[in-house]
């Protein structure tokens, strides 16, 4: 799935201690309900919260990745720096964008 075919953003928690089970519930920026973490199903809060981080700053980290490999890829080319280990680098941080792309 692209990302931006993914539930509009930003994504926030919900939280609901009034339940036996505590419920934090993932909600979209319109307040449609996305997921549900109970303190018998990764029922932290910190992880209701590490998922919000990651889905809402996936787009800006994305593309900044990418502004970031253009411009040091060229830096490098340019002034002859393209040696093995920076090779490597620059492919490694092209597979990650590629993952985190879904390609």
């Amino acid at each position: 799935m692209k990302s931006n075919d993914a539930t509009s953003r930003p994504w926030w928690v919900d939280e609901n201690k009034t339940t036996p089970n505590w419920e934090y519930k993932i909600k979209s920026q319109e307040g449609r309900h996305i997921a549900t973490l109970n303190k018998y199903l990764l029922g932290k809060k910190s992880n209701a919260e590490l998922i919000i981080r990651a889905v809402n700053s996936h787009e800006a980290l994305v593309e900044s990745l990418k502004d970031l490999l253009i411009h040091f890829k060229a830096e490098a080319e340019s002034h002859g720096c393209m040696e093995a280990r920076n090779r490597r680098r620059f492919q490694e941080a092209e597979q990650a964008l590629a993952l985190a792309e879904g390609k």
